[in-house]
């Protein structure tokens, strides 16, 4: 419960908070796969509170191959807010309701759209933030996690009544997978810091968070010395803390960004020990020649149906391309498969369409007129490379390692910092539609 602004003696319950009032009012309406319309009484109470109908346009599309002899039509539509910068917090999945956060330009404001971003409504406007929203990380309970700049943790239950406020470390979590949450609700983050050489040696945190186990509060469970450099530092900053998708008691840790600070831990016991795997030597076993590559430099993996992690490289060291890798876990080793060398960028995501194809988008820091956008179809083998066209020229014009982890029903959601843009000022959010011809 909540004071009542107009009469502060009294408790009021948070109005539209949560995902089952959204869903009393969202119905879906037969049409295209995933898309469908909004009712009448959803866009009433739209009109009452703090939301808006987005502008949505067109921006690319392509034909691509998909499968063994099919073709899909690829599409990218802009979707802007009608006043302001719309940015890109979190997709999340939960039944058969998803849900698309974002914040404003100057991100004091939260927004929900359950119409895969159509519509939006403000969420949590009666809650005075200490400082500009961070990020949003939503539970598998209902609940959700609103981290500030300053490094408050808001915890909501799924009623959207404040559970508890807490203030963790200073450093963020990397990308939307730099946090994640296990089978047992066990929730994890590790610290990404942008470190210099002036900033000396910092302590980077995995830091954890057991609601649902009767444990309160965030306690640090892993730590190690970061610096700009090695041997300085051990790591310059961890890039992602997620479980396994298919083994969800498996975590994955990774840190970059020098070789030798480019590590890998596993952990099967919610953090309680981590255990390092090292790259093996030579690198790649089915590649003759052993590339001078940061194979464990990546911000975003996905998993194959048997378990076995696929990432594209945030590195293009010695061969001038991104890899495409594919790992097979055992204990304490690792084998590593070179499944092909993808563009002259970073890669920064990847995300699976149905466990058959996977999406990667990257940085434009190497070549800026253009962001990679490229396809890898498993049952073939085939990489697909697509470019999008960098209008702001802008070292991160689509991705920041934000994005959808699953293209649910053949559609995924990206930041939109500047390819693709007519008005570069204006940041939006891509969406990302695949749907496979007859």
């Amino acid at each position: 419960m909540i004071p009542d602004k107009k009469d502060p003696g009294k408790m009021k319950r948070p109005f539209h908070q949560t995902a089952a009032w959204f869903a009393k009012y969202a119905q879906a309406v037969p049409g295209k796969r995933g898309m469908g319309l909004v009712s009448e009484r959803f866009i009433g109470a739209l009109r009452k509170e703090d939301g808006f109908a987005a502008k949505s346009s067109e921006v690319f599309r392509s034909i691509i191959p998909c499968g063994l002899n099919g073709l899909a039509t690829l599409k990218f539509d802009l979707i802007e807010s009608p006043s302001s910068s719309l940015l890109f917090l979190e997709d999340h999945s939960s039944g058969e309701i998803r849900e698309i956060l974002a914040t404003n330009g100057s991100r004091e404001k939260i927004y929900l759209s359950l119409d895969l971003g159509i519509h939006w409504v403000r969420i949590f406007a009666e809650y005075p933030w200490d400082s500009k929203i961070w990020a949003a990380f939503s539970l598998s309970k209902g609940g959700r996690l609103i981290r500030t700049f300053s490094g408050q943790m808001y915890h909501f239950n799924a009623r959207g009544e404040l559970v508890s406020s807490e203030k963790t470390g200073e450093r963020h979590w990397h990308g939307s997978q730099g946090i994640g949450e296990s089978l047992s609700g066990t929730v994890m983050y590790a610290e990404y810091a942008p470190l210099s050489d002036t900033d000396g040696i910092q302590k980077l945190h995995v830091w954890r968070y057991q609601p649902n186990q009767g444990k309160s509060g965030w306690q640090k469970v892993f730590t190690l010395p970061a610096a700009f450099r090695s041997p300085e530092g051990e790591i310059r900053h961890f890039h992602v803390c997620r479980p396994n998708p298919v083994f969800p008691n498996q975590w994955v840790l990774a840190s970059g960004d020098t070789k030798t600070q480019c590590r890998l831990w596993l952990s099967f016991n919610d953090g309680d020990t981590w255990t390092e795997i090292q790259i093996p030597q030579p690198v790649f076993s089915d590649v003759s020649e052993n590339i001078p590559l940061s194979a464990f430099r990546f911000t975003q993996f996905c998993a194959l149906e048997n378990g076995d992690l696929i990432w594209g490289t945030d590195d293009i060291t010695g061969s001038r391309r991104a890899a495409l890798i594919r790992m097979v876990v055992g204990n304490g080793t690792s084998s590593l498969k070179l499944l092909g060398w993808l563009g002259k960028n970073c890669i920064r995501n990847i995300s699976s369409y149905d466990n058959r194809m996977f999406l990667l988008l990257s940085e434009s820091k190497h070549d800026r007129s253009t962001a990679d956008f490229i396809l890898y179809d498993v049952a073939t083998n085939r990489i697909t490379p697509l470019l999008l066209p960098n209008v702001s020229q802008g070292s991160d014009s689509v991705t920041e390692s934000l994005g959808s982890e699953k293209l649910v029903n053949g559609v995924g959601f990206y930041p939109a910092l500047g390819a693709v843009l007519m008005n570069p000022k204006k940041r939006g959010i891509f969406r990302v539609m695949i749907e496979e011809m007859a």
